[in-house]
């Protein structure tokens, strides 16, 4: 995978040491973990891709973590968790407030 574009297009700066620091043999989980944190961020929000990954601060382990998502002068509150699965598979959920979902969507103009 090459997944340096999009790492550095998509990744804040402390993402991109993490995942670039990880042993080459953790790379492709490591990037993936972090991916897969952003969307369960964004998809709890139901704003898509209209927040820029870039500006959500998911990290690149599987920790439990309230992550913080701004906009303009508003910010939200998500809870996150990657889930360990029997497989080779990565995977998080993400949970949203009815109250920051209303917010975000707002602000992103979604329906």
């Amino acid at each position: 995978m090459d997944a340096v574009p999009l790492a550095r297009a998509h990744f804040t700066d402390d993402e991109l040491a993490a995942w670039s620091g990880a042993a080459e043999r953790l790379r492709d989980r490591t990037f993936l973990t972090c991916w897969t944190r952003k969307e369960a961020c964004v998809k709890a929000l139901g704003v898509g891709l209209s927040a820029l990954p870039a500006s959500i601060e998911v990290g690149c382990k599987s920790d439990l973590r309230a992550v913080g998502v701004s906009f303009g002068m508003g910010r939200c509150e998500v809870a996150l968790q990657s889930l360990r699965l029997p497989s080779d598979a990565v995977a998080a959920v993400a949970l949203a407030g009815s109250e920051a979902v209303r917010q975000a969507r707002r602000r992103f103009r979604q329906p």
